[in-house]
């Protein structure tokens, strides 16, 4: 075998570079660490974002519950008061 770079030297093995050139490995790694920064807080945003609608989604069904209650209160005191002034207790639509 002969060596690349001097044919008149002859070597028992041949001559090669390996690897990657260290510069272009060092940017991609700053790419990707850069890329990598940007998911994680795009991840960290959708995190509080979740969060921040799970606590109105709490909000919500608690004003919901609350809604729900006052209903079924007026329902009983229309219940009561019908029932008071001797009238039917059965809601419209039924038959007496």
């Amino acid at each position: 075998m002969s060596s690349d770079r001097n044919p008149l030297v002859s070597l028992p093995f041949a001559i090669v570079r390996e690897g990657y050139d260290r510069d272009q490995v060092l940017n991609y790694f700053d790419r990707c660490n850069a890329e990598l920064r940007f998911v994680a807080a795009d991840r960290d945003a959708a995190a509080a974002e979740v969060t921040s609608l799970a606590e109105r989604l709490r909000d919500v069904q608690a004003a919901l519950e609350s809604v729900v209650g006052e209903r079924d209160r007026a329902v009983a005191q229309v219940r009561e008061l019908t029932a008071r002034l001797g009238g039917n207790e059965a809601g419209p639509g039924t038959e007496q």
